[in-house]
């Protein structure tokens, strides 16, 4: 009897539970397949995305005084000009903090919720792209919305170098 109950064990083990669907893969084929992509992969092609750094770029905050409430105008972005010239081949995320903004990362204590936020050269707080939108038209810079970002994982400052 204990034979057979041992027995019984096994089997419900091995066996699937009725009228579910189970995907069963072959040993054999996978891992000869899988020993193929790798010769393949190192004779062919090499790994280039390790082969390399990543680096920060050097960056010189612009002097800021404190901000004082006012209606943003032309005014606010004299000394803060886009020049495409001066620009041309750098990172296009980069351009605002090369100009005079400055990009600000927050982190909330409850729950650790993250924020970026980007100072205006008037020293504006501007939390959307709604808000970079409205600042733009207002002021008349010669900024696109493409060299804005609002996720809080992206590092604008790091460059990749192979």
């Amino acid at each position: 009897e204990v034979e057979t109950d041992h027995v019984k064990a096994e089997d419900k083990k091995s066996s699937a539970t009725p009228g579910r669907a189970v995907a069963k893969k072959s040993a054999g084929s996978s891992k000869q397949q899988a020993a193929s992509r790798k010769t393949d992969n190192t004779s062919s092609t090499t790994n280039w995305e390790t082969e390399g750094t990543v680096y920060q770029v050097p960056r010189i905050p612009k002097e800021r005084g404190t901000f004082s409430p006012h209606t943003c105008s032309p005014k606010c972005v004299t000394s803060a000009q886009y020049e495409e010239d001066d620009h041309r081949g750098c990172n296009p995320l980069l351009i605002p903090l090369l100009v005079g903004w400055d990009r600000q990362i927050t982190k909330h204590s409850n729950g650790g919720r993250r924020r970026v936020f980007y100072l205006a050269p008037c020293g504006r707080r501007l939390s959307s792209p709604e808000d970079v939108h409205k600042y733009i038209n207002l002021t008349g810079l010669m900024l696109e919305m493409d060299s804005f970002n609002f996720d809080w994982w992206l590092h604008v400052l790091n460059e990749f170098k192979p």
